[in-house]
């Protein structure tokens, strides 16, 4: 699986999510993950991960691969 982690989510994504679409678009992983919303430890960062769980979910669509 290929995914960036809702508690690795920072303020600017931009870097983690390029390296993980480049890899994810390499192929090779069974699924996107492990992805989603985690607000038990900090909620600091709710709109970012809200953000890039969108887009990974958009990729796993794209790609037709399950999300975890």
């Amino acid at each position: 699986m290929m995914g960036l982690h809702p508690c690795s989510v920072v303020e600017d994504n931009t870097i983690a999510m390029a390296e993980v679409e480049q890899l994810l678009r390499k192929g090779g992983y069974c699924a996107v993950g492990e992805i989603g919303i985690d607000l038990y430890w900090d909620k600091t960062w709710l709109v970012q991960q809200q953000d890039v769980f969108r887009q990974q979910v958009r990729w796993a669509k794209e790609l037709d691969l399950p999300m975890t």
